[in-house]
Order: structure tokens, then C-alpha cells, then sequence
């Protein structure tokens, strides 16, 4: 069984392992709660099942539903420009995912997912968003 600091880390969210790594390694993090921009880089991210239900997340207030296969993710916090951003289907389904601002949002992006064939299916996925300067 592991002890101390290794047990710890192997316990935090794999985001959160990510934010400390890159802490240790010098560079400046500073996760969703303080801010991005002008603070360094923050991280977003969300697992979400098929049917939207959140399973895991940072910095994100919700996902909903669209339609077969789309969902729009909203953050605690703005997402813009600075913001850069990867989604992947996730579990035993093969496909594929695409993600792009929320036109009219501040606060959001569109994920889409698809089946192995390309068409819009409701699949889990995760989402991963890094903004900073």
C-alpha cells in the first residue's frame, strides 16, 4: 500500500495532478478559482456520460443537453481567445468528438459527439480547456 506524498498525488483529480506537475516543474498555474489571463494558466475540465450528467469536473457550472449527440459545457468562468481546447470520447463506444466557442457565450462551449461512422450519437466524453496569456 502506498504512504505519504505519492498516495496523495495518486488520490487528487488527474487535472489537478496535471496543475501540480507543471507547478513543480516552474511553471505559473493557478487553477479555475483564481482566475485566468493576467494570474497564468487556468484549467477546465469536465467527464460527462451520454445523457449529460456530469461525472467529474473543474470549473464548470453545467452540462446540457442539445440534441442526439450535442451538449453545451458552461464554466464558472469566461473562456475566450486565450482559451485553447480538446474533447474526447471516452468508454467503450469508438468515435469521435468536435468542440467550438457557444456563439452569444462568454461562458461556454459546444461539444459534439459522433459514432465510428460519423454520425451524431450521445457518447461520454471529456473535456480538457487551458486559458492563460
Amino acid at each position: 500500500m502506498e504512504r505519504g506524498i505519492l498516495a496523495a498525488f495518486k488520490a487528487l483529480p488527474s487535472v489537478r495532478r496535471v496543475a501540480l506537475a507543471l507547478a513543480a516543474s516552474g511553471l505559473t498555474v493557478a487553477l479555475p478559482s483564481a482566475g485566468h489571463g493576467t494570474f497564468g494558466t487556468a484549467l477546465f475540465s469536465v467527464t460527462a456520460i451520454a445523457n449529460g450528467a456530469i461525472q467529474s469536473s473543474i470549473g464548470v457550472a453545467s452540462v446540457a443537453v442539445q440534441a442526439a449527440g450535442t451538449y453545451v459545457v458552461t464554466f464558472n468562468r469566461p473562456v475566450n481567445a486565450s482559451c485553447r481546447f480538446q474533447s474526447t470520447v471516452v468508454g467503450v463506444n469508438p468515435g469521435y468528438s468536435t468542440t467550438w466557442f457557444k456563439a452569444g457565450s462568454a461562458t461556454a462551449l459546444v461539444v459534439r459527439t459522433f459514432s465510428k461512422t460519423g454520425v451524431l450519437a450521445s457518447q461520454a466524453f471529456t473535456l480538457v480547456v487551458t486559458c492563460g496569456p
